[in-house]
């Protein structure tokens, strides 16, 4: 398909929501392999791919729905954090606390400017710190600077103050944290 064709599928809604999914997907596809090779173990990597799974479908949901729905992300951290109950009890309070920290780094910008940093991101922060413990750290460093390069090329084209979905970086940034780092349930 040329890139004209693409542009043209892209500018109509529908076309344009199939493409988020197919690229949401084939990323957390390429993360999940990359996850196999790594962690060979089959209940951390379901624990993994679930994880992977849940960060593309909130990411096309928040890039078409501006939201990041409760009845997804609170399940999915309950999980995540039952997960590492079992497979890595070591590890539980390490995760429990990554998982309240990232909360609250997100839970405060979102009570003082909720319409720069919504609740969604911070739950999605909750079940992120609860994944990757304290390797949640490079997670949001890489997550801030992908968040920062699209928020500078969004004020350079003359988009400044347009909604800018928060998910898929703090999903890149989680996927980047799983990968190199490993999380709490592969120490």
């Amino acid at each position: 398909m040329s890139s004209s064709e693409l542009r043209a599928v892209a500018s109509d809604g529908a076309p344009a929501a199939m493409i988020r999914r197919i690229v949401a997907w084939a990323a957390a596809t390429l993360a999940a392999g990359i996850v196999a090779v790594r962690y060979p173990g089959i209940p951390e990597l379901l624990v993994a791919v679930a994880f992977l799974a849940v960060l593309a479908v909130l990411s096309v949901i928040d890039l078409e729905q501006r939201r990041v729905p409760n009845r997804i992300v609170l399940p999915a951290a309950a999980v995540a954090l039952a997960a590492i109950a079992v497979l890595e009890p070591g590890n539980l309070v390490e995760a429990a606390a990554a998982g309240v920290v990232a909360f609250l780094f997100f839970l405060i910008p979102a009570l003082v400017m909720p319409r720069a940093v919504g609740m969604g991101d911070a739950k999605l922060a909750l079940l992120i710190g609860f994944v990757l413990g304290w390797d949640i750290l490079p997670a949001f460093f890489v997550m801030s600077i992908a968040g920062g390069v699209a928020g500078l090329v969004m004020i350079l084209s003359g988009r400044r103050g347009s909604y800018l979905p928060f998910v898929p970086f703090l999903a890149v940034g989680a996927a980047y944290g799983l990968v190199a780092a490993g999380g709490a349930l592969y120490s």
